[in-house]
């Protein structure tokens, strides 16, 4: 969780270092790896002792967000050796109790508490207690509340907050507001609590308020744009969701599976209501991908595999209007489509037709092996995803995207009214030629073949 509002001085109140102000900056705007630097440079310096604790709160933090196991082992070693040497052992202890529980060594946080627990008056052992009470290690004599006064760390408060709601102690929530108000006034924290309760009221209009207001404020914080684009989403502006997300990956990288769960329905969303199937296959391309992603690192994949299923259902309904051509071309380009990786014929653009347009089906022909036959080869089948443009009386193409190649190409009876000997030739089909087409491809590939070629069934 993370602030803002303007303040007045305090009088007695502690002093925030600018070191340690400027290191929590770095971590709210989404640059915990700047953070993290100059956390390292300030504590090289010996920063005075009011600063070190925080500082070091505020650097496990950092590790822990950006999932720096190895890192955070090191840091766990450092403790071993800081406990020691430096000052306050008792919060050392603490502090060191909250790497294993970053790291789920939930036992040895839990040994380490067991040696400070008598210490409730360390605002660092109360926050180490309600973390491992949140995981049911301690019972409820722990559940007390700390020296509201020494809470000036970031996440001390953040934690306050955090334990006041659950145990509904709104006074103490306002505490935390106006405390954070006063010590941390450039802080995402009240539009940060502002999405959260938006979000859990579906209240989505206030919740893209905030969450614009946050990716105004701090435009690198990855969290910030998920909680923009998954506003927009659920307000269903696809167009705008899309384009957040992007932003995201863009600043990123695409490895969080929420951005591409969210990114790939709101493609899909848009891709039914567009007909575009170029769009479709986007969509698919990165769910698949968190598919993929959410497998490796033990995610649940319920949410990606269901949008998925409802694409691949919603491409099998042929829309009403949908026409179907039969598109012949030329014996290089067949070849092509027949036989290059499948990323490289999944989009293709070909001259149909004026009336050809989006949402239409294009099966692809070429000349069979043997001229003599009469047949020509079905290659693979294709959707428009485009309408067909003319400029100054010339046609231009139209793009593609693939729907089936089949493992075999097939020899098909075909009857039309005129076989053109040009290189490229192409035929509306009426209902009853391609019921013919699609069952003789059907008997050619069995039963698995139904899902795609059914379709083209009459219905009567």
């Amino acid at each position: 969780m993370v602030g803002g509002g303007k303040s007045k001085s305090r009088r007695n109140s502690p002093q925030l270092s600018t070191e340690y102000l400027s290191s929590v900056k770095a971590y709210w705007e989404g640059r915990p790896r700047t953070c993290i630097e100059r956390l390292a440079t300030t504590l090289s310096m010996d920063p005075s002792p009011d600063d070190v604790h925080r500082l070091y709160r505020l650097w496990i933090e950092c590790l822990a967000h950006q999932n720096e196991i190895l890192a955070l082992r090191t840091l766990l070693n450092h403790f071993s050796f800081f406990i020691e040497i430096g000052p306050d052992r008792v919060t050392n202890m603490a502090l060191k109790g909250m790497v294993h529980f970053e790291l789920d060594e939930i036992n040895a946080a839990a040994l380490m508490h067991s040696s400070i627990a008598a210490h409730k008056d360390n605002p660092y052992v109360w926050e180490l207690a309600q973390k491992l009470r949140s995981r049911g290690r301690l019972p409820e004599s722990f559940n007390y509340q700390p020296n509201k006064e020494s809470l000036v760390d970031f996440f001390l408060l953040q934690s306050y907050f955090e334990y006041s709601r659950t145990e509904k102690l709104l006074v103490e929530e306002s505490f935390v507001k106006k405390r954070i108000y006063d010590f941390y006034p450039n802080s995402p924290f009240i539009d940060f609590i502002t999405l959260h309760d938006s979000f859990s009221a579906k209240n989505f209009s206030v919740a893209l308020s905030a969450a614009t207001r946050l990716v105004g404020a701090y435009a690198l914080n990855q969290e910030f744009s998920f909680a923009r684009g998954f506003a927009l989403t659920k307000l269903k502006r696809y167009a705008d969701a899309i384009a957040e997300f992007e932003r995201a990956i863009e600043l990123h990288g695409d490895q969080d599976v929420d951005i591409l769960n969210w990114l790939g329905y709101a493609l899909s969303q848009l891709s039914i209501d567009n007909k575009d199937l170029e769009l479709n296959e986007k969509a698919k391309g990165l769910l698949q991908k968190s598919i993929d992603i959410s497998t490796n690192i033990g995610v649940p994949v319920d949410f990606p595999l269901h949008t998925l299923q409802s694409l691949n259902d919603d491409i099998k309904a042929m829309s009403p209007g949908s026409k179907v051509w039969l598109l012949k071309v030329s014996s290089q380009e067949y070849s092509r489509i027949r036989t290059d990786d499948l990323d490289k014929v999944r989009r293709i653009s070909a001259t149909i037709g004026e009336k050809a347009g989006r949402g239409d089906y294009c099966f692809i022909f070429g000349d069979d092996h043997n001229p003599e036959s009469g047949k020509w080869r079905f290659g693979a089948l294709y959707q428009i995803n485009s309408d067909t443009k003319v400029n100054h009386g010339r046609l231009l193409e139209s793009s593609m995207s693939l729907v089936d190649r089949p493992i075999y190409s097939i020899p098909i009876d075909v009857e039309v009214d005129e076989k053109k000997s040009s290189n490229q030739a192409y035929f509306e089909f009426d209902l009853e030629g391609i019921e013919q087409v699609a069952a003789q491809i059907s008997e050619y590939l069995g039963d698995e073949s139904l899902g795609t070629y059914g379709r083209f069934r009459r219905v009567d």
